[in-house]
């Protein structure tokens, strides 16, 4: 519920609303006693019957008056008027960036990195001081007319010393820009605010955040489970190291974020120089037992023969001495084969002599006679060129004229003229 004008504890006059958060309504007023323009931040009176509210907008006002930096809105004052409580902030002219983004859509990338490293050099202001917004976003931006930007609205931020104060089951921020562990009920870090600015900042590239629903349960779902659209399918002209960068800015895992909004700072001023996307240091492999034994023996000993080559390029001697192996090998293997076919052919030719001489011989075996029968045939055989004859003589020879005993063996004879042969058999 928006307060009408009037005047907070007889010092701050109320002029007119200039906006609203999820802790209170800021109203544009007048402090009478410096005769300043001031931004008074009311708490409602609804939440001001939440003593965990009313505590916590207190401590909005304490740790927000500790910070000093010029990116960030200065608070002067504190208070309570009957039942409403209040911050008294530093005024700042311009925009939200909520209201630019509304207007032009996308901005221009050098512009987008300026404003978006103001923001992390804020923030690392907060975090050295122990402080974390958990509510960065384009509402709680403002730009200044001259380029400047100025991060308010601590409204939801606590001291990280004291996180028992805060209900971490509380999903705290805006939808859009809330990081996934915080949607887990995980308290909230450093890392987290890296987080939202890294939508604010995909936002500011592309003319919207990388995930956007009908309804708020649809959003926090995809920052917890679905991955963003890739920026150079959204937008043209995005250097690879910044987009690379805000995608490890919305790494889902705080881990894999960058370290501290320090250090985010230095790498949103480089991301513009940068020529491609920073490269993946792959990790060192695990030693195996072989590779273990190697290096605790050392390197080998140099061999004073062997000549090194540069790397890459063959060594001619080396290829040369190569070369002359291969063929002394290849002689002694085709010598070596030589004379085993000789050996085998001087074999061959020895058994053939003993048993023929000329183109060809044959052999028959005459079958036994009748009066022969169960004795077995004597064989010989005698090759010329033109006409062979083989005669098979008995061992022994009757003596008495024209008569063969019974111990006679048959006598073979057999006549060969070119290519054909007769043979007979006498009893």
């Amino acid at each position: 519920m928006v307060r009408a004008a009037g005047t907070l504890a007889g010092r701050y006059d109320l002029v007119e609303v200039i906006g609203r958060g999820g802790m209170g309504v800021v109203y544009r007023g007048r402090d009478r006693t410096l005769d300043r323009t001031v931004a008074v931040k009311v708490l409602p009176a609804l939440f001001a019957e939440n003593p965990t509210l009313v505590e916590r907008f207190e401590r909005e006002a304490r740790a927000a008056a500790s910070l000093n930096h010029p990116n960030i809105v200065s608070v002067f004052d504190s208070g309570r008027d009957g039942t409403e409580r209040f911050i008294v902030m530093e005024c700042v002219p311009g925009v939200s960036l909520a209201e630019l983004l509304r207007e032009r859509g996308r901005l221009e990338v050098r512009e987008a990195v300026a404003l978006a490293a103001q923001i992390a050099g804020a923030l690392a202001a907060a975090h050295a001081a122990g402080i974390v917004h958990r509510d960065v976003k384009p509402a709680n931006v403002m730009v200044l007319p001259s380029g400047g930007a100025k991060v308010l609205d601590f409204g939801i931020a606590r001291a990280a010393a004291d996180a028992a104060l805060t209900n971490t089951s509380m999903v705290l921020g805006s939808a859009p820009y809330i990081a996934p562990e915080v949607m887990l009920g995980q308290a909230a870090d450093e890392r987290s605010d890296i987080y939202s600015l890294g939508c604010v900042l995909y936002e500011m590239l592309t003319g919207r955040p990388p995930f956007v629903g009908d309804l708020p349960a649809v959003v926090m779902n995809q920052h917890t489970n679905a991955a963003p659209q890739p920026i150079h399918e959204l937008a043209e002209g995005i250097p690879p190291a910044l987009a690379a960068l805000v995608m490890r800015m919305l790494a889902k895992n705080p881990v894999d974020r960058p370290r501290s909004a320090a250090d985010l700072t230095s790498a949103l001023k480089a991301s513009l120089t940068a020529p491609t996307a920073p490269t993946q240091v792959a990790p060192a492999p695990l030693p195996t037992a072989a590779t273990a034994a190697a290096t605790a023996a050392g390197p080998p000993a140099a061999s004073p023969e062997v000549a090194t080559s540069p790397a890459g390029e063959p060594d001619p001697g080396r290829t040369g001495a190569a070369r002359r192996a291969w063929i002394l090998a290849t002689v002694l293997i085709l010598a070596l084969a030589a004379g085993v076919a000789a050996a085998l052919v001087s074999s061959s030719g020895s058994s053939s002599s003993q048993s023929s001489t000329g183109n060809s011989s044959r052999a028959f075996t005459a079958p036994p006679s009748s009066s022969t029968a169960g004795r077995p045939a004597s064989t010989s055989t005698t090759a010329s060129t033109t006409t062979r004859s083989s005669t098979t003589s008995a061992s022994n020879t009757a003596t008495s004229s024209g008569t063969t005993t019974a111990t006679k063996p048959a006598t073979t004879t057999t006549t060969s003229s070119g290519s054909a042969s007769t043979t007979t058999t006498v009893p």
